[in-house]
């Protein structure tokens, strides 16, 4: 085969998220949420078409709560499985591509997944408490990165506790970087319209 190979299989939305919640395998978890995400923007680009309203697929809420909820899964796979396929990807599954339709719907997505999971978001966003000094390691790399990708996510929502928690993050940063204590907080113009 030359690259790359596209297999066609049969597994429905329900399959890839049981795949997500229990494979064994990091990678197959990832690419199945990759997959189960990518087929739900497909169908709000499809929605948005056809002049319809988008609406969340509870399917892929349900899986981004359940990977949310795990605390035995490894926080560096749980952090790449909350984040939506990109933009050029999805476009080599549409003909013709509308990259516009697609970076709306992936926005839309993505703060509809933040409203829907909020309360999960704050919990593992809080949960988070960095035991002694910064370090590049893998034990404190994983917490890092998932506590930033729930930050992130509820950053969709521009709400004032997320701009202060955001800022307070970058302010107690410990990884070498000093923030002067004259800075104040920016103003963060809103990520999506209303």
């Amino acid at each position: 085969f030359s690259a790359p190979v596209r297999l066609r299989d049969r597994l429905t939305d329900a399959d890839l998220a049981v795949l997500l919640a229990h494979d064994p395998d990091s990678f197959n978890r990832w690419e199945a949420g990759q997959r189960l995400a990518a087929r739900g923007l497909l169908r709000q680009v499809a929605a948005a078409h056809a002049g319809k309203s988008m609406e969340l697929p509870a399917i892929l809420a349900d899986a981004w709560r359940r990977i949310l909820a795990d605390e035995d899964l490894d926080p560096s796979l749980a952090a790449h499985a909350l984040v939506l396929p990109d933009e050029e990807v999805l476009a080599e599954e549409m003909s013709p591509p509308d990259p516009v339709a697609l970076r709306r719907a992936r926005l839309w997505t993505e703060r509809s997944l933040a409203k829907a999971l909020a309360p999960a978001l704050w919990a593992r966003l809080r949960a988070y408490r960095r035991d002694g000094a910064y370090q590049p390691a893998p034990a404190q790399i994983g917490p890092r990165r998932l506590r930033n990708r729930c930050l992130d996510l509820l950053g969709a929502l521009d709400l004032a506790d997320v701009r202060a928690a955001a800022w307070a993050t970058g302010r107690k940063s410990a990884n070498g970087q000093t923030v002067s204590g004259k800075i104040s907080a920016p103003s963060f113009a809103p990520r999506f319209g209303t």
